[in-house]
């Protein structure tokens, strides 16, 4: 088959493919929930190696008996130019979905209760599912919004320098020389700040010295610089600028006020010292200012003096020592002039909340190159969302969005405005003139070649792409809930940031990210309003005229629209014009206008004459003379463009304006506006450039146009609901049924997040498992419920997630469903204290198995519920409340060892430990989860606690079990089948037990690509390293077939340890030859994977070893092994490389004998402790070598050797066999256990 997309008769159908392991499809317009493949993810087909770009869900169009119905396909992958859409049986059988190929019914997909699913038919050779003609253009399916979502990992921003210099604000060439390794996704170089003449206009200063202050305070939000900036009034009606700059990290808050009164600023700090104490758990200690405050201000000296604030105030007019305030100012305020360029100047608000951001996040050079923003945060700031500031934006109508006015199909569907800030790392502020609004966007394509140049010419340009309706009802005002202009957490409100890095806030408030929002909209009640903007305000500039004059500013009309006075002539306003504009004539004659024309523009005349359209507009200005009438207005004019005209002239050309300096007036919202999600969700669209009316596509012989394609791609959430409704009551019936049981094999996959169990099929029982694990929490009392004002601010406040699992009984029927409370320990700080917790060995664990074979011990599990939380808590630890049951402005302190707490094993296995040694039981050296009583062993891993003792003790293990029992709470009590995975089946009569993995084979062997399975686990045919580099994808895939190997290799499948061992050795860089290894032990293991490991049958502590010598052609070391069998079974063995390279047969052999013999004393040990006695204290350890064995018994025999290491290795056996420890005996290497661990099996 040839992967040419467009010469394949079936590449826009989807075929049935047996051999696929993943779902794999050619059209990404085809993907819902779409999400870009990691880099390196690949897929092979034949021999051609296929990139994987992304992965989602798809939806099929399938026919069945009733008709037509939608399959849908989750974690399909995404490969562009692939031949066809491939859909994999494989995955399809985990559902409970198989094909019926019986020749007397049509061939079908049928489900687990063999209805009919859908209907097949044969084309080309091939099983079709669905079937689209090829005639069929690719882009026929219209292209999903969410291609790319908030999870979407960004690829780097890579620019040249000069960009990155404008997009961060004019910083300086040092700071962008440090900038890639102080941030994510950015990839630049420097540049010198006098190649930017913006650069060297606004950062002219005088030289001042600025000795910096003797500080004490190093903690971040102890020492706080304050200072206030006065500006002209802006769009609405701010004048002062607070910065409050955090010492410590540099870090900057930015605060608007309508006015510098002591009220407005003692309301404003309070605000600012709320917040921080709530949001980062600062206290400041220290306030520096300059001397306004005590000379100017009493009021506000009290206020902080109140507070128990130490004020720190500059000498009078001398602001230079005010160091740590006014530099940030003038930096913030170079930021500023280097980045407005020709924007009005009435947006210095918006310009300087955007240079205080970037400020936050330009290296420094006192931080050591680092940010205010990684100081603060303890992470790198992402910036690959970052654009050169003022560029040209284009963001999508609200019109397109709603899919109204569809009869105006060529209209545009996009305003032209400017970037002037960062809402958050994927929401913009974008200025659009022509409506006189600054919006909120994450659907915005930039051009960052362009910039607003400030001339009327490119205002009307940009007007042009409005139609009237929409000039004259303007944009709508969008909001979400109400974050006022006063707003100074830059970082935490309109700059809040969510990133996949971001694990770990430190020291940041405990309330969830949910409710940040509801905070910030609170926050700034007490503030008092600024003053309203007049309703048709502009924001009035100048057209300066040839003689260099100004004249008036349009705002000394404010006031004036109802009525304008002109020769005693009177306008009067019309009340069902909407968007009309009207400008007044000075010469004595009347303008009138159509009223049929909404958004009507009007030019107001100096001269005496009336005002006509020029030809050079298009028509898009448009004069109409009625001759007599009075010219009408709206009373409720907003957003309209006015421009005044010097000289007396009339004007019949707004071209002649284009090379003289000019300015416009806008009016904006009395508030900032930004997106409101809930009404406005068609933002998330990008650009749909198509006409939604076309056919596009047949299915089954019906037209589908456009819009209908999406509505049906896009699936509505009721129609999603309703099947999932009734897979829910039907799956309860059958969990209600005695007589129905469900495999595992097909349930769906686990949720991995609380927010995922709305969409999934148990996933009210998940549900009802959290509130049954929280109920015992309560019960055991593990947290106590606190405010998160009063944790100390230095506390790091954890987070926490559920865990989810089904549990099974011993066929893999599905038994329940289990929630576990995890807190996320790994966000602790590491300190000296040990961690560490003693688990059971497999070795140990086998010994005891065989000892219970051979004596026929019982065997009574039980598991301790939360068994953690049983033990106290040693330290002081907070964490946040869990997912789906959080209150706002609590927290949770810890007083029992939750799980994912670094302690917690340690803490719960001193625990356990110290209760069973008060009920009399005594340590096992050897073995730290073993104890034993009077012929009574009790071991555990973790919560699984089994105790094992003859029928004779059988009265008293009931009541030790009893006295367990009162202390924790335990579950089972019945005869041992299960531990850690493994099957444990007993024929007692015959004193025999067996270990099977076969469960957890099954699982992994998923991971293998389907091949035949081979006779054994490994070719005889070494591997050798892989001469190329491996994918990042590549190794962790490979990683995770050896660790999955390495479970049943070193617990019950003993016959892959050579296999596994080998494998291993590629774990750093694999190569295909590699993969293709792996993936044939998983398969044999597949094969075989009734094979248990059987335990008893004999009386006798059996060890023997073996050495492959040079072996391993690359390093020329040698493979060792040993086996041991206690009472017939196995019950430890090692497959590994020696550490050194030795030069003979002999020392190789002599090295694995001694790794034998030191294994097998400590098990005889182990045995010893457990007051198991054998019929020879003394160990016998077979060997194929003479020659060694020699060396061991023979009293003149010496090793001539020069390897020191070897020579203490054979002095320490010798010495070891003359004392009578061990025993060395010959044994052929065909009768030897160990000869098959260190060489591939023959078939």
């Amino acid at each position: 088959m040839s992967f040419s997309i467009s010469k394949y008769p079936l590449c826009n159908s989807a075929i049935l493919d047996t051999g696929s392991t993943v779902h794999i499809f050619n059209q990404i317009s085809r993907f819902n929930n779409f999400r870009a493949a990691r880099d390196g993810d690949f897929l092979w087909a034949g021999d051609n190696k296929v990139p994987i770009e992304g992965f989602g869900d798809v939806d099929v169009e399938v026919t069945g008996p009733s008709g037509s119905s939608i399959l849908r396909l989750y974690d399909a992958a995404f490969c562009d130019n692939f031949a066809c859409n491939l859909i994999s049986f494989n995955e399809l059988s985990k559902l409970g979905i198989w094909l019926d190929t019986d020749p007397n019914r049509h061939m079908s997909l049928r489900r687990s209760d063999r209805s009919v699913l859908a209907l097949i038919k044969q084309k080309h050779g091939q099983l079709v599912v669905e079937d689209i003609d090829e005639e069929f253009s690719r882009h026929s399916f219209l292209t999903r919004r969410n291609k790319f979502n908030s999870y979407t990992k960004r690829n780097p921003q890579r620019a040249t320098a000069d960009i990155w210099h404008l997009r961060l604000g004019h910083p300086g060439p040092q700071a962008l020389e440090h900038l890639v390794n102080a941030s994510q996704g950015v990839r630049i170089k420097g540049i010198p700040t006098h190649k930017c003449d913006l650069c060297a206009t606004a950062k002219a200063k005088r030289q001042i010295r600025r000795a910096p202050r003797e500080t004490d305070v190093l903690e971040p939000g102890e020492r706080l610089a304050l200072d206030f900036h006065d500006f002209e009034s802006d769009y609405e009606g701010y004048k002062s600028l607070l910065l409050v700059t955090d010492r410590s990290s540099g870090f900057s808050w930015d605060y608007y006020l309508p006015d510098r009164t002591a009220t407005t600023i003692n309301c404003t700090l309070t605000q600012v010292f709320d917040y921080l104490l709530y949001q980062y758990g600062f206290k400041p200690r220290v306030i520096e200012c300059d001397n306004e405050f005590v000379d100017q201000k009493p009021a506000v000296k009290d206020f902080l003096e109140r507070k128990n604030l130490k004020l720190e105030p500059s000498a009078p007019y001398t602001q230079a020592q005010n160091g740590g305030a006014e530099r940030s100012g003038g930096v913030i305020k170079e930021k500023a002039r280097a980045m407005r360029g020709n924007l009005p100047a009435q947006l210095w608000s918006e310009i300087v909340k955007t240079a205080v951001y970037l400020n936050n996040r330009t290296p420094k050079y006192r931080l050591r190159w680092k940010s205010p923003y990684e100081r603060l945060y303890k992470r790198k700031p992402a910036q690959e969302h970052l654009r050169v500031y003022g560029c040209k934006a284009f963001a999508m109508t609200p019109a397109a969005q709603k899919k109204t006015n569809r009869l105006k199909k060529l209209d545009p569907r996009a305003w032209i405005g400017y970037l002037i800030g960062y809402t958050s790392s994927n929401v913009y502020r974008v200025w659009i003139p022509s409506l006189n609004r600054i919006i909120s966007t994450r659907d915005v394509i930039f051009d960052e070649d362009q910039v607003f140049d400030g001339t009327l010419e490119t205002l009307i340009l940009d007007v042009k792409e409005a139609d009237l309706d929409e000039l004259a009802q303007t944009l709508q005002r969008i909001s979400l809930p109400n974050s006022t202009s006063n707003q100074g957490s830059q970082q935490d409100s309109n700059y809040f940031e969510i990133d996949s890095d971001a694990h770990n806030v430190d020291n940041l408030t405990g309330t969830d990210e949910a409710d940040v929002p509801k905070y910030v909209e609170a926050r700034f009640e007490l503030l008092p309003t600024p003053p309203q903007t007049p309703p048709a305000a502009l924001l009035a500039a100048s057209i300066r005229e040839p003689g260099g004059g100004e004249t008036d500013h349009l705002s000394s009309l404010q006031g004036e629209w109802k009525f304008l006075e002109s020769g005693g002539q009177e306008a009067t306003a019309s009340s069902d014009l909407e968007g009309f504009i009207q400008f007044k004539q000075l010469g004595g004659h009347e303008a009138t206008a159509s009223s049929d024309l909404e958004g009507f523009i009007q030019f107001k005349q100096l001269g005496g004459h009336e005002a006509t359209a020029s030809s050079d507009l298009e028509g898009f200005i448009q004069f109409k003379q009625l001759g007599g009438h009075e010219a009408t207005a709206s009373s409720d004019l907003e957003g309209f463009i006015q421009q005044r005209q010097p000289g007396g002239s009339e004007s019949h050309d707004l071209t002649s304006l284009q090379g003289e300096p000019s300015s416009f007036a806008v009016h904006f919202p009395t508030s900032r506006s930004v997106m409101d999600p809930k009404k406005h969700k068609v933002w998330q669209a990008a650009f749909n450039a198509g006409r939604l009316g076309n056919t596009v596509l047949q299915v089954n012989g019906r037209a589908l146009d456009r819009a209908k394609e999406q509505r049906l791609l896009q699936v509505p959430k009721e129609r999603l609901e309703r099947p999932l409704e009734a897979a829910r009551e039907k799956l309860a019936k059958l969990l209600k049924d005695p007589k129905q049981r469900i495999h595992r094999s097909v349930l769906p996959p686990l949720p991995s997040r609380h927010r995922d169990l709305d969409d999934h099929l148990l996933g009210q029982y998940f549900k009802e498992a959290e509130g049954e694990h929280l109920k015992s929490h309560r019960e055991m009392g593990s947290w106590l419920e606190v405010k998160s004002k009063d944790v100390p601010r230095k506390i790091t406040i954890l987070d926490c997630m559920w865990v989810y699992v089904y549990k099974f009984d011993k066929h893999g029927y599905f038994k329940n469903c289990k929630a576990r409370l995890v807190v996320r320990g790994d966000q602790q700080a590491r300190s000296g204290q040990s961690t560490y917790a003693a688990t059971l060995a497999g070795r140990s664990f086998r010994t005891l198995m065989a000892i219970s074979a051979r004596f026929d011990l019982e065997l009574i599990q039980y598991d301790a519920v939360n068994a953690f939380v049983n033990a106290q808590l040693d330290e002081e630890v907070y964490m946040k409340m869990p997912p789906g049951h959080r209150r706002q402005g609590y927290l949770l302190r810890l007083v029992k060892a939750l799980y994912g707490l670094r302690k917690s094993p340690l803490l719960w296995h001193r625990e356990l430990t110290a209760t069973l040694k008060r009920m009399g039981f005594n340590s096992v050296p050897h073995e730290p989860c073993c104890l034993t009583l009077d012929g009574i062993i009790v071991f555990f891993y973790v919560d699984d606690i089994v105790f094992a003792y003859n029928q004779k003790n059988a009265a008293k293990a009931k009541n030790l079990e009893a006295q367990l029992q009162t202390r924790y709470k335990l579950t089972g009590g019945k005869d041992l089948q299960w531990f850690l995975g493994i099957e444990i089946l007993r024929d007692r009569e015959q004193l025999l037990i067996w270990l099977s993995q076969s469960s957890y084979i099954e699982k992994i062997g998923k991971l293998a690509s389907t091949t035949r399975p081979p006779m054994t686990p490994m070719s005889a045919i070494e591997l050798l390293p892989y001469a190329g580099n491996a994918t990042n994808t590549e190794v962790h895939s490979y990683q995770v077939k050896v660790g999955s190997l390495l479970y049943a290799a070193v617990i019950t499948r003993p016959d892959v340890s050579f296999a596994v061992s080998r494998l291993a050795q590629f774990n750093s860089n694999p190569g295909p030859e590699h993969h293709k290894a792996a993936d044939r032990v998983l398969q044999y293991l597949v094969s075989t994977s009734t094979l248990a490991l059987q335990l008893g049958g004999g009386d006798d502590f059996e060890v023997a070893s073996d050495a492959s010598y040079a072996d391993n052609s690359i390093d020329r070391k040698s493979s060792q092994a040993y086996a041991m069998k206690l009472f017939g079974g196995l019950i430890g063995w090692r497959a590994n490389k020696q550490d050194t390279v030795t030069t003979s047969t002999t020392e190789a052999e002599l090295l694995a004998l001694s790794q034998a013999a030191k294994e097998s004393i400590f098990v005889s040990r182990l045995l010893e402790d457990l007051a198991v006695k054998l019929d020879s204290s003394q160990i016998t350890i077979q060997c194929d070598n003479r020659q060694t064995i020699r060396l061991m018994t023979e009293e003149i025999a010496s090793l001539k050797t020069k390897l020191r290491h070897v020579d203490v290795h054979n002095h320490w056996l010798r010495q070891e066999v003359q004392k009578g420890t061990i025993k060395v005996t010959y044994r052929p290497s065909t009768e030897l256990v160990a000869d098959g661990l260190t060489k591939a099996l023959k078939s």
